[in-house]
């Protein structure tokens, strides 16, 4: 299968934060910026992934990887609807991309306020995805722009549960953020499909197994990989789960997968592990 080349261009601005220091972050290359809203920082890999729903399934993709988070000036915000239009309008017009998916960013919950918009569009012989997720009621918004690979995620019930009897552990795409235990918010469909898992099957207890690349102090990692472990378990326990059925363990880079020496083998190893008890 002939692999697509991802190249993310970035472009060095300047923003302001609470204190009115200036802080060079980048700025999406594709698409613009919305009016009075500035770039507060950002994340860039040689490769990482993000997960989407296209209306049917989730969906993975990976690759040269750039996000760039937006603060609105105070007072300044515009609605989440009229961010994402305001972004469908500039895509069409310049673009002339595929529409992949616009709505809930995690549509089976009825209590999330969060949007998305994803398309993919054709630059010369690159193939870009750009992903816009608003925030807080649009006070905030992210821009994802990647080149790369999809591939199908399988996290239904049936799934997980398949694998859990057949192999007797799982891997789950959760996402952090970078150098930390928060949850992304993208990541919120796969840890409601886990709650699910678990109330089908109410005998079924897990190892939450946290494991990160090798860069960095080995003792730091093993921490983070632990803190993530008992984010997800924390999680997962919100959907009235008995905590008692989850068991947190942080492994930091000591169980490799893929090589160390490369950011896709260094992305597969960052990973979360779901282990049959």
């Amino acid at each position: 299968m002939k692999k697509n080349i991802w190249l993310v261009l970035l472009i060095s601005v300047y923003a302001h934060n609470a204190f009115n220091q200036t802080t060079r972050v980048s700025r999406n290359r594709y698409v613009p910026v919305v009016e009075n809203y500035l770039p507060a920082f950002d994340d860039k890999s040689e490769y990482d992934e993000f997960l989407y729903w296209d209306g049917e399934k989730y969906r993975t993709v990976g690759g040269n990887f750039l996000i760039v988070h937006y603060n609105a000036l105070t007072g300044k915000d515009i609605s989440a609807s009229r961010i994402h239009k305001f972004y469908e309008k500039e895509i069409l017009k310049k673009l002339n991309p595929v529409i992949l998916y616009a709505g809930k960013l995690n549509p089976n919950d009825p209590d999330d306020n969060m949007y998305q918009s994803v398309y993919r569009f054709d630059i010369g012989t690159r193939q870009v995805w750009v992903q816009i997720l608003s925030l807080n009621n649009g006070k905030e918004y992210e821009i994802v722009e990647i080149e790369g690979r999809e591939r199908e995620t399988n996290l239904t019930v049936t799934d997980m549960k398949t694998r859990l009897d057949s192999l007797g552990a799982v891997d789950v795409y959760i996402n952090f953020d970078i150098n930390r235990y928060n949850i992304r918010p993208e990541s919120e469909a796969v840890i409601m499909e886990v709650a699910k898992l678990m109330i089908e099957f109410p005998d079924l207890n897990l190892i939450i197994e946290g494991h990160t690349d090798n860069t960095g102090l080995r003792e730091r990692n093993i921490q983070l990989s632990k803190s993530r472990a008992e984010a997800v378990k924390k999680a997962i326990t919100n959907f009235n789960i008995d905590e008692s059925r989850l068991t947190a363990m942080g492994f930091g880079p000591d169980k490799p997968i893929a090589d160390n020496s490369t950011e896709a083998g260094r992305s597969k190893n960052r990973r979360v592990v779901l282990v049959r008890q």
